[in-house]
């Protein structure tokens, strides 16, 4: 049974991390000042010390085990951190935030890819979308481009990321247009 794997072009994820890079750097800051401007240093002795000092291992760990942190995902050990961090604190609310934050990060820097299968394509949306063939009039793999033709007339069109999709054009193309044909 053939199935394709197609990795689409996400542009933005450089975007995606820097921006995630600087929610974490902003919020270890707060944390700081909060953590000295609360006194919590004075109650609990080490807490400023020990909040840097944990800060400063989770990025050494996260450049020795990023092998695991597949693709864009290398500053989730530092969005624990700081989850840690404002629930240590106190302060669940910012945790919350930053759960969300970590989720939607997750999310934005996500490879794309979408799966064809003999029964339906797997297309990366949020939530995941399951495409029917019978909902379709063409699929075609053409110049770098994935193009997905509806039989409503909705069109979805993607540039597709040749470095780690490697499908001979013909093939996929005739695969398509036997499932559509079924």
């Amino acid at each position: 049974m053939t199935e394709y794997q197609i990795f689409l072009k996400n542009d933005k994820v450089k975007f995606y991390t820097r921006f995630s890079w600087f929610i974490i750097i902003a919020n270890f800051s707060i944390i700081l000042y909060v953590t000295y401007s609360l006194n919590k240093f004075r109650e609990m002795k080490w807490s400023f010390l020990m909040l840097a000092l944990l800060f400063l291992i989770i990025f050494i760990l996260q450049y020795y085990l990023k092998k695991y942190f597949h693709g864009n995902a290398k500053w989730i050990p530092g969005f624990l951190f700081i989850i840690y961090a404002w629930a240590f604190l106190g302060f669940p609310w910012l945790m919350a935030l930053n759960i969300v934050l970590l989720f939607f990060s997750i999310i934005a820097g996500k490879i794309p890819v979408v799966y064809l299968k003999p029964t339906a394509i797997y297309y990366p949306a949020f939530p995941k979308k399951s495409i029917l063939w019978s909902e379709l009039s063409n699929v075609i793999l053409k110049d770098g481009y994935l193009t997905i033709d509806f039989k409503n007339n909705k069109l979805i069109q993607q540039l597709i990321d040749e470095n780690n999709t490697k499908i001979n054009e013909k093939e996929f193309n005739d695969f398509c247009r036997q499932q559509l044909n079924k």
